[in-house]
C-alpha cells in the first residue's frame, strides 16, 4: 500500500482550504533571499512560507532557492511550514531551502524544507533541508524536499535528490518523515528519490514512519525509483517503521539504500532496506544495507537487506544479542538470493575469545533460503589491527557468529612503516653529520675558531619489504676548534641538529587490499664530533648525538568499521654514534684519493600509542647498524676550487620495526639490505678577498635505498 498518497492528496489541495495563510497580526517584510522568523507572539492558522516578502503570508514564486523559515520559541504554525513553495503549470525547481523548528517552536501539521509543484510538467527539489531541534515539535510529519510533477495531467518527471531531515526534537505519530519525496501523478512520468538522508539524533522522540527516500508514480503507467537514500539513527527513541527507500508505481526499484543504527531505544515496527507499493513489481533487495552498531534493538519485521553489517561494540561479551525480531526476519529476496553477512568489532579491544558466540539475530521466524553468503570467509575486523575469523550460520531461528580464530591484520604493517620512516630520517641525519658536518667542522677549525654549518636534503625510496618514500632536509650548525699535536691535528666540535621530512608508505598484499600511508617527521638534538688527522695520511673520526623525534602518521586506506582513518602521533628519544677511519693517498700536488670505512649505529626508542580507531599499538625500539666502505677522488682545479667524485658500498644489518597490538605481533618491515652510493661535488675554498667557503654535493643511491640527495656546506671566516 502506498502510504504517501493520503498526505500528497492533502497537501496538493491544502491551499484551497487554507488560503494563503492568515496570521494573528502582520509580520515585517523581508528582502529577496528571504529569511522568515516566526517569533513567540505569533500564531499562524495557515501555511507559512520561507520564500515570502511579507513575513511568511504569501509565497514569492520568483524566489525558489536559498530561503529559510525559522519557527522560534513560542511560535506556532497551525498548518504547513515550508522553507519554499514553488508551483505553476510549468517545470519547477527548488534548491537550498531550509525550515527550522527551533527549541520551543511548534508545527501542528507538516514541516517541509521545500516543495516544487508543477501541474503539467517536471518538478525538482534538491539540496533542501528540514530540522527539528531539541525542544521543537512537529505533530504530523517532516520532509526535506518534495517534488510533485504533472499533478493535473501530462508526463513530467519528479526528482527529489540530496535533501536532508535532521531530528533532535519530537515528531508525532500522524504522518511520516521523508528525507526526500518525489510524486509523479499522471501519465508515464518517472518519480525518483535519490541521495536523500534522514538523521535521528540522541534525545529525539520519533513516532512516525521514517523513510530515507520516497518515490510515487502513476500506478498504471509510471516508474518509481528510490535509490542511494540513507536513514541514520544515532540515538533517541524510535517507535515507528524504518525504511531506507520506498517506491510505488506500475514498476519500481528501491535499491542501494542504507539504514544505519548506531544507538536507539524503542521498538521499531518494520525495518526494511527497500519497500514497494502494494501493486508494484520490481526490486527492493539489491544493494540495500543494514549497519547495526549497537545491541538491544527490537523490531517486528526485518527484510529486504542484501548486506547485513554487524559492528560489535568493544564491550560486547559472549552470548549477547545484537538484534531481536519478534516476528519474521527474512534474509532472502524470495527468489533464491541470500543476504551477505559481515561482522566487525569496534574499538581497540574485545573480550571475545575463540569459541565465543554472538547472537546476531534472534527471530520468531528466520528465513535464510537454505544458506548465507559471507564475505572474506567470515572475517571481521577489530579496529584496524586484528582480524577475527567467524563461523556464521543459522541455528533454528537464530543467526549466530562463532569466533574461530584471531590474527593480526596483515594490512596493519603500514603502521610500522610509518615508524620505520622516522628511523630512516635519523640515519640520513647521521650521514649529514659524518659527511658534510665533519668536513665543515674540520675546515673551519683549520683556519681558526669558527662557526660551521651544513644542509642536506632530497628524496629517497627505501625497500622495506614494501616501499617508503621520504622527502627530507637535515640541518646542523655548531662550533669547532683544532689542536696541533706531534702526530697530527685533532679537531673537536659541538653542534645542534634539526631534520624535517614527509613520507609516503606503499604496501601490497596477496589476498588483501593495498594500503598507502603518509606522515610528517621532525627531529632535533645535540651532538659532538671529533677527527684526528695524522701526518702520514691516516685519520680517525667519530660523532655522537641525541635528541627527540616526532612522527605523525595517517592512512586513508586503513579504516575501521566506522570508517575512521587510522592515525597516530608518536614521540620518542633517539641516540646515534658513528666511528670511521681512512687514509688519504696523495697522488700528486693536485690529486688525492680518500679510502675510508665507517660504522653507524642509530637507536630510536619505542613508543606506545593509541590509534584514532582505538587500537593500542606498542612500537619496539629500532636499531640501525650500518657499515660503509668507500673511496673518493679529489682534484684541485685551481687554488680556490676543488672537485671530487666517489663510490661507496653500504650494508644495513638490522633496522627492523617491530610492533604489537593486544599481544599480537604485526608484520615487521626493515631497512636491512645493500646500497650503492655515488657522489659528485665541488668545493669553493676561501681566499683573502673571499672569506666564505662553499661545498655543493650530490649523492645518488641504488639498491635497498634509492634516490638522490643534495647538500650544501657553508663556512664564513670571521
Amino acid at each position: 500500500m502506498n502510504r504517501v498518497m493520503p498526505r500528497f492528496a492533502l497537501r496538493l489541495f491544502a491551499p484551497c482550504f487554507l488560503g494563503t495563510g492568515l496570521l494573528a497580526q502582520p509580520l515585517p517584510a523581508f528582502a529577496a533571499g528571504y529569511t522568515v522568523d516566526i517569533p513567540n507572539t505569533y500564531y499562524s492558522t495557515g501555511v507559512v512560507y520561507g520564500n515570502s516578502s511579507d513575513g511568511g503570508v504569501t509565497p514569492d514564486y520568483t524566489q525558489p532557492d536559498g530561503n529559510t523559515l525559522n519557527i522560534n520559541a513560542g511560535g506556532t504554525v497551525n498548518s504547513f511550514a515550508t522553507g519554499a513553495d514553488i508551483r505553476s503549470n510549468d517545470a519547477q525547481s527548488a534548491t537550498g531551502n531550509t525550515v527550522n523548528v527551533n527549541n520551543g517552536g511548534t508545527v501542528q501539521v507538516i514541516a517541509i524544507g521545500a516543495e516544487a509543484v508543477s501541474s503539467y510538467d517536471a518538478a525538482t527539489a534538491s539540496g533542501n533541508s528540514a530540522h527539528v531541534a531539541a525542544g521543537g515539535e512537529v505533530y504530523v510529519g517532516v520532509t526535506g524536499g518534495s517534488a510533485q510533477a504533472n499533478t493535473s495531467s501530462g508526463s513530467g518527471a519528479a526528482l527529489a535528490s540530496g535533501n536532508t531531515v535532521t531530528i533532535d526534537g519530537i515528531v508525532g505519530p500522524s504522518g511520516g518523515i521523508y528525507g526526500g519525496s518525489a510524486h509523479s501523478g499522471f501519465g508515464t512520468g518517472t518519480a525518483t528519490a535519490s541521495g536523500n538522508v534522514v538523521t535521528i539524533n540522541d534525545g529525539a522522540s520519533v513516532n512516525s514512519l521514517v523513510t530515507g527516500g520516497n518515490a510515487s508514480a502513476n500506478s498504471s503507467y509510471g516508474s518509481a525509483i528510490a535509490s542511494n537514500n540513507r536513514v541514520i539513527i544515532n540515538g533517541g527513541t524510535v517507535n515507528a517503521d524504518v525504511i531506507g527507500g520506498y517506491a510505488s508505481g506500475a514498476n519500481g526499484s528501491a535499491i542501494d539504500n542504507t539504514v544505519t543504527v548506531k544507538s536507539s531505544t524503542g521498538a521499531a515496527g518494520t525495518l526494511k532496506g527497500g519497500d514497494l507499493g502494494l501493486f508494484t513489481t520490481g526490486d527492493a533487495f539489491s544493494g540495500n544495507t543494514l549497519n547495526l552498531h549497537s545491541p538491544g534493538l527490537t523490531v517486528v519485521v526485518m527484510e529486504n537487506f542484501e548486506k547485513l553489517n554487524f559492528y560489535l561494540p568493544s564491550t560486547l561479551g559472549a552470548g549477547a544479542t545484537m538484534l531481536t525480531v519478534t516476528g519474521s526476519a527474512d534474509l532472502t529476496n524470495g527468489a533464491g538470493r541470500s543476504s551477505t553477512v559481515n561482522v566487525g568489532i569496534e574499538g581497540g579491544s574485545s573480550p571475545l575469545q575463540t569459541g565465543d558466540r554472538i547472537i546476531l539475530i534472534d527471530a520468531g521466524t528466520l528465513t535464510t533460503n537454505g544458506g548465507l553468503n559471507t564475505t572474506a570467509n567470515g572475517q571481521g575486523m577489530q579496529g584496524v589491527t586484528l582480524a577475527y575469523e567467524f563461523d556464521i550460520g543459522a541455528t533454528g531461528n537464530r543467526l549466530i557468529a562463532t569466533v574461530t580464530g584471531t590474527n593480526a591484520n596483515v594490512r596493519a604493517k603500514s603502521l610500522s612503516e610509518g615508524i620505520l620512516s622516522g628511523a630512516a630520517l635519523l640515519t640520513q641525519g647521521g650521514d649529514a653529520v659524518a659527511g658534510q658536518g665533519m668536513a665543515a667542522a674540520v675546515q673551519s677549525a683549520r683556519l681558526g675558531r669558527n662557526v660551521f654549518g651544513a644542509l642536506s636534503g632530497g628524496s629517497s625510496r627505501y625497500d622495506t619489504g614494501s616501499r617508503v618514500d621520504i622527502h627530507s632536509v637535515s640541518l646542523l650548525a655548531g662550533f669547532s676548534a683544532a689542536r696541533e699535536l706531534d702526530a697530527g691535528r685533532l679537531t673537536l666540535g659541538a653542534f645542534l641538529e634539526y631534520g624535517n621530512g614527509s613520507y609516503d608508505t606503499h604496501n601490497s598484499f596477496a589476498g588483501a587490499a593495498s594500503v598507502k600511508g603518509d606522515g610528517d617527521l621532525n627531529h632535533y638534538g645535540i651532538g659532538v664530533l671529533g677527527r684526528l688527522d695524522l701526518k702520514n695520511g691516516n685519520y680517525a673520526e667519530g660523532s655522537a648525538r641525541a635528541g627527540r623525534i616526532e612522527n605523525d602518521y595517517g592512512s586513508a586506506d586503513l579504516r575501521d568499521t566506522q570508517g575512521r582513518k587510522a592515525k597516530y602521533d608518536a614521540r620518542s628519544a633517539y641516540a646515534s654514534l658513528h666511528v670511521g677511519m681512512g687514509h688519504i693517498w696523495q697522488i700528486n700536488e693536485t690529486a688525492a684519493v680518500d679510502l675510508y670505512g665507517k660504522y653507524f649505529w642509530t637507536h630510536q626508542q619505542g613508543d606506545s600509542v593509541r590509534l584514532t580507531t582505538g587500537d593500542p599499538v606498542k612500537f619496539s625500539a629500532i636499531d640501525s647498524h650500518r657499515a660503509r666502505l668507500g673511496a673518493r677522488y679529489i682534484r684541485a682545479l685551481d687554488k680556490t676550487l676543488d672537485a671530487y667524485a666517489g663510490l661507496a658500498y653500504e650494508h644495513e644489518f638490522d633496522g627492523k620495526a617491530k610492533a604489537k597490538t593486544n599481544g599480537y605481533r604485526l608484520d615487521a618491515p626493515a631497512l636491512e639490505g645493500d646500497t650503492g652510493i655515488a657522489e659528485l661535488g665541488m668545493t669553493l675554498k676561501p681566499a683573502p678577498t673571499r672569506p666564505i667557503s662553499l661545498d655543493i654535493g650530490l649523492q645518488g643511491y641504488v639498491g635497498q635505498r634509492e634516490g638522490v640527495t643534495g647538500n650544501v656546506r657553508v663556512r664564513y671566516e670571521f
